[in-house]
């Protein structure tokens, strides 16, 4: 008999935030205390199209996919995969906690 999983697709996600939420989240996480600066949507779209020319950290299509609607996450995941999404700033602590090999609790 094949697993209850076998052929499916799930989306495992959290709760969508915007960017800086997530900058601001990473940084507290690492014990830092970064600036995050908002900016304005027609300046990175421009230096998107410069990126096709130079040699720029970001592309025309990543504006759009950071626009775009997320799907939400898949309800049976919890049921069949026993997945449960964990708070963000809950997930990073465990993440900065692995990167300095100790426990997160």
């Amino acid at each position: 008999s094949q697993p209850v999983a076998a052929g499916r697709t799930y989306t495992l996600a959290g709760d969508c935030l915007p960017a800086r939420d997530l900058a601001r989240a990473c940084s507290r996480a690492c014990g830092g205390h970064a600036r995050v600066l908002s900016v304005p949507s027609p300046v990175v779209r421009l230096a998107g199209l410069a990126g096709r020319l130079l040699p720029l950290p970001i592309y025309p299509d990543q504006l759009a996919r950071l626009r775009s609607e997320k799907p939400p996450g898949s309800p049976e995941a919890m049921d069949e995969l026993g997945f449960a999404p964990r708070p963000l700033d809950e997930g990073l602590l465990g993440v900065d906690a692995r990167d300095r090999n100790v426990s997160p609790h």
